[in-house]
């Protein structure tokens, strides 16, 4: 009568590490007499760094067989095999990097005699992370080609406790908790000759372990308060507790009007990055870390947000001015300023502590246009001199004044978002040569 044998034979190979052998396949197909059979032997062996490939990374293949009573071993595929014999098949490959898979042996019978079926599996990955898939893969065949009839699963926990599974793959393991699992399998037969028979059992081990941590984000800045157009210290001393390389940063800031703004590159100043309203800004920081060189299947993590509020002052300037390089002691001073940084106010206190017409040497100077409010950033200043104005005694240079230079300085006030108010000074100097000699006392300059 004729006789179908079909046998699966499985390997895998990892290279770099202890080479497993890759997978193939192996049929032995009657021919139409009984005293032997004709075989095809195909390999499906792969390389699991370049199984996509059309020749899923194999360049070469060595076989062997021979009878399983004989001492020697025939080199190449078995193109015939006898009746009622037992025979073994050797395979192992080689990868592109020149690496060879450990050899594969499988049974091939073509006896009457029923054999046990050969219980085998895969699993992958053998590592996994908690809550992550595996598969389990039955490569588990019979030596005479007859059809496995049942599969007995169990699964032996961390803690040395069997679970039974029955005829179901156990791939809930990565939900079991973490730890290493060993995975029992035994198959049986449904022979066309003879009692059925079952396995010896086979095991492999998966290990399942944590996923990752998040990194942790921490920096500091100062000094607090920040002075808006001024160098400040940025130190960002964020973290990863299990290691890993940090690879991406996300820094945000929230300004005192409530609006978030992000940060791709901190420059000198907070003014640079447009931060100069005064007030509480919110620096915010996110941290990215890389678990994938401990496992593939790790998940990389952002950190929680860390904040730290920092206040701001912006910037307050005045530059002061004279109309005049030289005056007559008598004369009035002709001042001008200018501010940037939203001044409210600006003063000039004189060199002298006061003249023949007022008891102070400080004087308010008038904008050139109206202010605001807020104030605008940059504005200009006069002393009044018109008739308009009610022009300004306080600058007038008392009579008895020396020839000499003499300081006048300029004051800028700024109010803070706390409601305090920032100055900012400025000194120039005047030269005074000669008095007047209108009998006047005085003169103003203006119309």
């Amino acid at each position: 009568p004729k006789r179908f044998i079909s046998i699966v034979l499985i390997i895998l190979i990892t290279i770099g590490i202890l080479p497993i052998p890759p997978t193939h396949n192996a049929y032995a197909v009657s021919d139409s007499g009984i005293s032997s059979y004709n075989v095809s032997l195909t390999s499906t062996s792969y390389d699991l760094d370049h199984q996509s490939e059309a020749a899923k990374g194999i360049i070469e293949e060595e076989w062997k067989w021979k009878e399983a009573t004989a001492t020697a071993w025939n080199i190449g595929k078995p193109s015939t095999l006898d009746v009622d014999k037992n025979y073994l098949v050797w395979l192992r490959v080689k990868d592109k990097e020149g690496a060879w898979s450990d050899p594969y042996v499988k049974v091939i019978s073509t006896m009457n005699d029923n054999l046990a079926p050969i219980a085998q599996f895969i699993v992958n990955p053998s590592t996994q992370v908690i809550n992550k898939p595996i598969t389990i893969t039955d490569q588990s065949y019979d030596p005479n080609g007859d059809p496995i009839a049942e599969w007995k699963w169990r699964v032996q926990k961390p803690d040395g406790s069997w679970v039974d599974y029955g005829g179901t793959k156990p791939t809930n393991i990565p939900s079991l908790g973490v730890g290493t699992y060993t995975i029992e399998l035994t198959v049986r037969d449904d022979p066309q000759y003879g009692t059925s028979l079952w396995s010896e059992p086979y095991t492999q081990q998966v290990t399942i372990i944590p996923e990752n941590n998040k990194p942790v984000a921490r920096f500091t800045i100062g000094p607090n308060p920040i002075i808006a157009d001024e160098p400040y210290s940025l130190n960002d001393t964020s973290y990863d507790p299990d290691g890993d390389p940090l690879v991406a940063r996300e820094w945000k800031v929230q300004k005192p009007d409530g609006t978030w703004v992000t940060i791709n590159e901190w420059k000198p100043t907070f003014e640079e990055m447009g931060l100069d309203d005064d007030g509480t800004y919110k620096i915010q920081l996110r941290v990215l870390d890389d678990p994938t060189k401990r496992h593939p299947a790790l998940t990389p993590m952002w950190s929680d947000p860390y904040t730290v509020a920092v206040q701001v002052e912006g910037k307050l300037i005045v530059i002061g001015d004279s109309g005049k390089n030289v005056y007559a002691a008598g004369q009035a001073l002709l001042l001008n300023a200018k501010t940037e940084g939203k001044a409210f106010k600006v003063e000039a206190r004189m060199w002298y502590p006061h003249n023949e017409y007022t008891t102070t040497n400080i004087t308010t100077l008038s904008p050139d246009s109206g202010l605001t409010n807020p104030p605008q950033d940059v504005m200009t200043w006069h002393s009044r001199r018109t008739k308009a104005e009610g022009r300004d005694i306080i600058v007038i240079i008392p009579l008895k004044t020396p020839d000499g230079t003499y300081p006048v300085k300029f004051t800028a006030y700024k109010r803070k978002a706390d409601g305090t108010v920032k100055t900012a000074e400025d000194t120039i100097y005047v030269k005074v040569k000669g008095t007047i000699y209108d009998y006047s006392h005085s003169e103003i300059i203006g119309k």
